[in-house]
């Protein structure tokens, strides 16, 4: 291992923690606890900090279905802690050392994650994964397939799925082109308890983004126009800002669906 190798890793190391000081920081306070109901199904409970820091040993307060982002704010919060101390940690040994194997680091930093209870583990996002880790993981915490109105004459995409209309094959085979992981029709609930499904959600790898996808395909239907606006007004409320988190992408009976328009927008936000 180079001292080349050394100070590249340094900075990475130093940049990715502070990045973790930064998250842990803009935190809630308290910590979580989880517990299997019935050896099932995860309940988790809130414990709060007092003056000391120390958190109180009693079980906790109850987290209910909306209240999960405090949940996933405090499992991840819970992750940065220890990723940071381990990096801290390595860092020490960088600048001490010149003969370290980065792939027996890179190793303890993933086990990290893999410590976390399995209840916890499924709301962290881990930043040291590789591309295709994360992208597994990724596909298995936004599985597709929710709506529970049957698809009557669907369209077959490339990828093997079967979607509502032509305009979403074309999205669909669009992104399996591009080689961006997607699903279609996913469940999404929201910070205030609301439930969604939207057409499509995507992953940028590099970024570790989720970028959700909605396709309004009757645009010139005042009823269903009504409904679109709605939704798209519900995903703001949540805190999904519209060509950030959230594409919208239209079509009506005069007017096709903007296919250059759809690539550009996926391209900047998860190409």
């Amino acid at each position: 291992m180079t001292n080349e190798y050394i100070s590249e890793e340094l900075q990475k190391l130093r940049t990715l923690a502070e990045q973790l000081r930064m998250s842990i920081a803009s935190a809630p306070v308290g910590r979580l606890r989880s517990e299997m109901c019935k050896g099932r199904y995860p309940q988790f409970y809130y414990l709060q900090e007092d003056g000391s820091n120390k958190c109180s040993a009693r079980k906790g307060r109850y987290l209910g279905k909306k209240e999960r982002y405090l949940a996933e704010a405090l499992a991840q919060k819970e992750y940065d802690s220890k990723l940071l101390q381990c990096i801290e940690k390595q860092c020490k040994l960088l600048e001490a050392a010149k003969q370290i194997d980065p792939e027996m680091l890179r190793k303890e930093r993933f086990e990290i994650v893999q410590n976390i209870a399995p209840a916890k583990r499924g709301m962290v996002n881990s930043y040291d994964m590789s591309d295709e880790e994360y992208t597994e993981q990724w596909l298995e915490q936004h599985s597709g397939g929710k709506n529970s109105i049957a698809i009557v004459n669907g369209f077959d995409t490339e990828r093997g799925d079967i979607v509502r209309s032509k305009s979403e094959k074309m999205i669909a085979d669009k992104l399996f082109y591009n080689k961006i992981a997607y699903q279609y029709e996913p469940l999404l609930e929201m910070k205030d308890g609301s439930k969604v499904i939207p057409d499509f959600v995507m992953l940028n790898v590099k970024t570790r983004a989720t970028v959700y996808l909605e396709h309004f395909g009757m645009m010139d239907n005042p009823e269903y126009c009504r409904k679109a606006i709605e939704k798209m007004e519900m995903y703001e409320r949540n805190g999904l800002q519209a060509f950030k988190d959230v594409i919208y992408t239209f079509e009506s009976s005069t007017k096709a669906i903007n296919m250059k328009f759809v690539e550009d927008i996926i391209n900047r936000l998860v190409g």
